[in-house]
């Protein structure tokens, strides 16, 4: 009997370890591990998962993430790792580092935020710093801006 709730807790961890990944709108299923989605090509862990994506890449990312590299637009939970995109960010709290060509779109900042023009975030423990304006919450870390910084209350 403990051979096989030992199998079946394995299968679930497994599973539960799945992240979904949606490309351009095509859906597919990795374990966890560093996702790059760059020059049309997906890999994950090193590994080719596919390689029929135009240049313009937008990537939603069903789980929190450890390490996202994109070329385009990354939607996603929470980030745990890193992610580096050359679009817009659109994520949960941040615990790790997020970097966007663009603008960044987040919960509560734990780590660091780094946008090519605006942040919009939550409350700011660690530091952001985009290139135009950041809308957020409390800080108790580092903002910086190019033009302006709102705070919410």
């Amino acid at each position: 009997m403990k051979k096989w709730i030992n199998k079946v807790m394995t299968k679930r961890e497994n599973i539960m370890s799945n992240i979904n990944i949606s490309v351009n709108g095509k859906n597919f299923s990795v374990s966890s591990g560093d996702i790059q989605v760059t020059n049309g090509a997906v890999m994950v862990n090193g590994k080719v998962v596919t390689e029929d994506f135009s240049k313009k890449l937008e990537i939603k990312i069903e789980g929190d993430v450890e390490n996202v590299t994109c070329d385009g637009n990354v939607t996603c939970k929470d980030v745990k790792g890193d992610v580096d995109a050359g679009g817009t960010v659109n994520c949960g709290s941040v615990a790790g580092y997020v970097n966007a060509g663009s603008s960044v779109s987040c919960g509560n900042v734990g780590g660091s935020v780094e946008a090519g023009s605006s942040v919009s975030c939550g409350d700011v423990n660690k530091s952001v710093d985009a290139g135009s304006s950041v809308t957020c919450g409390k800080v108790g870390g580092n903002v910086e801006a190019g033009s302006s910084i709102r705070m919410l209350k």
